[in-house]
């Protein structure tokens, strides 16, 4: 990119993906936020995907971050670049030196380069551009992975000057800099969790605090905070477009990346190269098609269930791990005492949830609800002269069943844990929940 920019003399710059199509409005609608203001180095605007398999089991979409993140930064005036769909002030990207090379993701290290000297953007929610999503499941995790790697690039490369004391960046803006690598890191305090809670279930360890009332007064504040969170979680997708798809994708993605994410930041911490190979996404796509051309159906799903091996595991470890604490519990304390019942019982319910989580990656590997990529053609739409177009309206993931099972299992979670609190505030806990010695 920056070998083009030696080689034009534009004053605004249009940066896209190769697989990009461009509404014919796209210049219309964003050059006048930033031939009129002469602080906006660049203007950007959602990417959406003309081959979403049906129900956006990967997330692909990202309905949350463009239709609410993206939003609020704006606000800010630092909605970052997404690499594709964007104008830049040619006479910003010059005073920087151009793109920014020091990471692999030179979007967002560009934007923040240009937030840094006082610069700000601005971000149309309008679908006025769309693409390709990564075909195959292989490359739709390395592309996640260098997006990660990506920032935890730029953070090595930028943090003195983006939190030090010259820096020009605001508070909110230091904590999106922030944020942008933290999220990745949040795989290791995932993991941390997930086997704190799951070693608890599988290792028979006490889960009772005190005495009960103690116990009482515990399970009334786990379940406070768990219902406040929920509710803060359903209220913050309560005007995202197909809220409860991108609610529990979004959900979902936290979860089953996490593997991915973890493995990324180990290979970014402890085998850092000072140079890196861009890959492209379609690259990855066609290496694997090509490698497996020739396999039966099931016999490709079947090699690619290498990809998603750790959740296989987890899904196995976690269903075991739930029966034998309950038939412990039971053992132990007895069918009708909640000594111990109830805790086991959220614990178990938080374990099986991830592990219809972890089943997502799994299950799009068996049952796809995608397209093929000789089938793009078929996808697009072409006006008289053969030139592709599209319906900015009708630029969306479209609706799968599956997204049920998934509500019923979050709203089973909620109902649990209001039976809890009202159990701790009224006479049932000490009515139902008696003391019962343990049986031996």
């Amino acid at each position: 990119m920056n070998y083009g920019l030696q080689h034009s003399d534009a004053e605004y710059v249009v940066m896209m993906d190769a697989d990009m199509i461009l509404h014919p409005s796209f210049l219309n609608r964003l050059l006048p936020h930033i031939v009129n203001s002469p602080q906006i180095s660049f203007v950007q605007v959602p990417q959406t995907f003309y081959n979403l398999p049906i129900g956006d089991p990967l997330n692909d979409a990202c309905g949350f971050f463009y239709d609410r993140v993206m939003v609020h930064r704006n606000t800010l005036g630092c909605a970052t670049c997404v690499g594709t769909g964007v104008i830049f002030r040619r006479k910003h990207l010059d005073e920087i030196g151009g793109f920014q090379p020091q990471s692999i993701t030179e979007d967002t290290i560009t934007a923040y380069t240009l937030f840094n000297r006082g610069y700000r953007s601005v971000y149309i929610n309008e679908k006025l551009q769309v693409g390709l999503t990564p075909w195959s499941f292989e490359a739709f995790v390395k592309q996640r992975q260098r997006w990660g790697q990506g920032a935890v690039q730029q953070l090595a490369a930028t943090w003195r000057a983006m939190l030090g004391r010259g820096s020009k960046l605001n508070v909110l803006q230091k904590f999106c800099y922030f944020w942008h690598t933290g999220y990745y890191y949040m795989s290791i305090l995932n993991i941390i969790l997930v086997l704190t809670l799951w070693s608890a279930l599988a290792f028979g360890l006490n889960l009772v605090v005190g005495s009960d009332e103690d116990n009482r007064i515990l399970l009334s504040k786990l379940a406070a905070f768990l219902l406040s969170w929920r509710a803060f979680w359903f209220i913050m997708w309560m005007e995202v477009p197909q809220s409860i798809q991108s609610r529990n994708r979004d959900e979902s993605t936290f979860w089953w990346m996490t593997p991915y994410f973890f493995d990324m930041i180990m290979n970014a911490t402890f085998n850092f190269k000072s140079t890196f190979k861009f890959v492209p996404t379609g690259n990855i796509d066609r290496s694997a098609a090509h490698g497996k051309a020739k396999q039966h159906p099931w016999v490709r799903k079947l090699d690619d269930l290498k990809h998603v091996r750790v959740h296989i595991v987890f899904i196995i470890m976690g269903v075991l791990a739930v029966i034998i604490r309950s038939y412990i519990t039971i053992k132990r304390y007895g069918i009708y005492s909640c000594k111990e019942g109830l805790t086991v019982v959220g614990l178990s319910l938080f374990i099986l949830t991830l592990c219809l989580h972890m089943s997502v990656p799994v299950a799009h590997i068996l049952w796809p609800t995608g397209f093929k990529a000789e089938q793009r053609k078929s996808l697009l739409k072409y006006d008289s002269n053969g030139v592709p177009i599209f319906d900015p309206s009708k630029a969306g993931p479209k609706w799968h069943s599956s997204l049920i099972i998934f509500e019923i299992v979050a709203y089973m979670n909620v109902a649990f844990w209001i039976f809890v609190y009202w159990a701790s505030h009224t006479n049932a806990y000490a009515r139902y929940c008696p003391s019962h010695p343990i049986r031996q």
